[in-house]
């Protein structure tokens, strides 16, 4: 009886082989007209697309983008259902830009990126961005004045205080739990914010994320549904999943017993001071724990690494460059208001110099230096 069923059973999974061979087979005979760009030399190897990512993607810039031309790039370490990323000239920004989800998804591509289907990492929803965006523009001056107070506290005390007995730091091991520490001050409260394990998943989570897409990878697809819960990286991800969902319950509750979760009550939300109320105020009328502490933890991601990568490589090249240091120094006083807070409008040459550091060292195409 097992046999007959077994036999029975491989006419239906060829079918479904096959079927996705074409499926692919498809998908990639669409980007035959896009040149795909390669290393000279021919090691295109997955340690040499870490390695030498930058240089591959300099080389294209210069060879086809350069002149209005895209090209693509093929990704050893993609996942499962993407085998190359295109890379498009600036020309095309502005119509981008206007690309709806179903054609230009930011959701479906970080599906890809960080396996989700397998680590159970969050899902992007398709509200909280825009209720972050609009949460900062109407409260920016109240996140700079509380931003400006948060830093100068951990600075005191964290940092050497003593000009005549100088100390050396670490930058990203300094910036990591520093940025962790105001960005939670911001986003949840100085409750959460004080709490060590609250910081230590807030800071582990997003390395998680990008370790545990990793590991999966290196299984087949067929293997990686049944390996990945065993996975260390993975069990690590949900756990951060649900330890987030468990600590933000009680701040859930209280809303729902106030019945501000929907109605016009909500609206109120959207002038709060910390980022959890925008996210109330801009989240749709159901929304359920688990998507908000989904959402409060991806916003962590994007905050705390990238922001500390970004100020290590900012001040990496300003001490390597210490002749822009007074000008920078001046403009700073200048923009300084009466009641001590800074005019950020008025910091055009720290802007330049921070879009120039960037442009030059990319935060995703570097390595952290210390």
């Amino acid at each position: 009886m097992r046999q007959l069923i077994l036999l029975a059973a491989i006419p239906t999974l060829l079918i479904i082989v096959i079927y996705r061979l074409y499926q692919n087979r498809l998908k990639y005979r669409a980007l035959h007209h896009i040149p795909t760009h390669e290393f000279t030399d021919g090691d295109n190897s997955r340690d040499r697309y870490v390695r030498d990512l930058k240089v591959l993607l300099e080389s294209g810039y210069r060879k086809y983008n350069k002149h209005g031309l895209a090209f693509k790039v093929s990704i050893p370490i993609g996942g499962y259902t993407v085998k190359y990323r295109v890379v498009l000239p600036k020309d095309h920004l502005e119509e981008m830009k206007h690309l709806s989800n179903n054609i230009f998804s930011w959701a479906l591509a970080s599906g890809v990126i960080f396996a989700e289907n397998f680590t159970g990492a969050p899902i992007r929803g398709p509200w909280s961005g825009k209720a972050l965006r609009v949460g900062i523009h109407q409260n920016l001056g109240d996140i700079t004045k509380q931003l400006d107070r948060k830093i100068d506290q951990y600075f005191e005390t964290h940092l050497p205080q003593n000009p005549s007995s100088p100390e050396s730091i670490t930058f990203m091991e300094f910036f990591v739990p520093c940025i962790a520490n105001v960005t939670n001050s911001l986003l949840v409260g100085e409750e959460l914010a004080a709490d060590l394990e609250w910081i230590r998943q807030s800071c582990d989570f997003a390395v998680n994320r990008y370790k545990s897409a990793d590991d999966v990878r290196a299984w087949p697809p067929y293997l990686a549904t049944v390996i990945s819960p065993l996975i260390p990286s993975v069990r690590r991800l949900r756990y951060s999943r649900a330890y987030v969902k468990k600590s933000l319950a009680p701040m859930y509750q209280e809303l729902k017993r106030r019945e501000l979760l929907g109605g016009k009550e909500k609206s109120k939300f959207r002038k709060g001071i910390h980022g959890y109320e925008w996210l109330w105020g801009g989240a749709p009328d159901d929304v359920t724990l688990e998507d908000f502490s989904d959402t409060m933890m991806r916003t962590l991601i994007a905050s705390i690494h990238t922001t500390a990568k970004t100020i290590t490589i900012a001040l990496v090249d300003l001490l390597s460059q210490p002749e822009y240091l007074d000008e920078l120094r001046e403009e700073a006083m200048e923009a300084m208001r009466e009641d001590g807070s800074i005019d950020i409008d008025k910091l055009f040459k720290l802007d330049c110099f921070l879009k120039e550091s960037q442009r030059l060292t990319p935060v995703f195409l570097c390595k952290s230096r210390n």
